[in-house]
């Protein structure tokens, strides 16, 4: 980007036409985050009037190009792209923080025979695959009483097709049927989430503001900035500003690092939920290891 460009700052209309974007594509049904899935089951709570600092907000934060802002019409679904990416991020970000906390509390359990004795104890079951366990399905679901899509029959196809989210396998013995849902997340470990809907509790969304001045910022349940450094001329400053990062030092001497900076906008995206399991939580992780 030339001298003269570094100048130009981004254009208000731009920068919330990324925020809507961003929102826009948080929404989509192929980006499968758990959140949705708890407000479907029942099991979200939302108070994002309410602020709520001893929780901690959970955070996004990126540095794009600032040309980005100044692609032609003709070549907008660039600009669309760069908005999802950044839903998807933070849709990985919430699952890893819900599902992880969730194996976490589970018991741990190793035995199909347990799996399958849990699964038809309970009355209000959730089933959540972590991380795909097709090959396993593949190789021994028959252990588990597992089947594959394309093992469904027309009328288990259709409960499926009224769900929201694609359903790849279920558990399927005599007249029970259970779907079974698929979540990404950033761990190695796979396995299924053994969950009982009556005793799960709430996830509960509060504001993403910690201040009142906060909330020109937030858009539904997240707190977006897009903060611009072209009028910043203090490195040092806005050093400070960004915690004195080590691999801003790296880019070079002062100059440099200013130029990198006028070059691009810093993004962050905030959320504050909190998973308030019930006091009688009960839940178990089937833990599927490579052999």
């Amino acid at each position: 980007m030339s001298s003269e460009k570094l100048l130009i700052g981004v254009p208000k209309e731009k920068i919330e036409k990324l925020k809507d974007d961003f929102i826009n594509d948080y929404k989509k049904p192929d980006i499968k985050s758990i959140k949705p899935f708890l407000i479907d089951n029942c099991l979200y709570v939302n108070k994002t009037n309410e602020i709520k600092l001893e929780i901690k907000r959970e955070e996004i934060n990126e540095f794009i190009k600032k040309s980005y802002f100044f692609i032609k019409a003709d070549e907008i679904v660039k600009q669309a792209k760069y908005s999802y990416y950044l839903a998807n991020k933070i849709i990985q970000m919430e699952n890893t923080k819900i599902l992880t906390n969730l194996i976490d509390k589970s018991k741990i359990i190793s035995n199909s025979k347990t799996f399958f004795e849990l699964v038809v104890s309970y009355e209000n079951i959730i089933l959540i695959d972590i991380n795909n366990i097709f090959d396993y399905v593949k190789e021994r679901g028959n252990e588990l009483f597992i089947i594959n899509y394309n093992k469904f029959n027309d009328e288990e196809k259709q409960k499926c097709h009224n769900s929201k989210y694609k359903i790849f396998s279920a558990f399927k013995r005599d007249e029970i049927f259970i779907p079974i849902y698929r979540f990404y997340v950033d761990i190695d470990t796979k396995g299924i989430l053994i969950l009982n809907k009556n005793i799960f509790g709430k996830l509960i969304q509060y504001s993403p503001a910690n201040t009142e001045e906060e909330k020109k910022f937030v858009k539904e349940e997240f707190l977006i900035q897009v903060i611009d450094f072209t009028k910043e001329n203090d490195i040092n400053k806005i050093s400070k500003m960004l915690g004195n990062p080590d691999w801003l030092k790296e880019i070079g001497d002062e100059k440099a690092q200013l130029n990198y900076l006028k070059e691009n906008v810093q993004v962050k995206i905030l959320e504050r939920f909190e998973l308030n399991l019930h006091e009688d939580f009960e839940g178990y992780f089937f833990e599927i290891k490579d052999e």
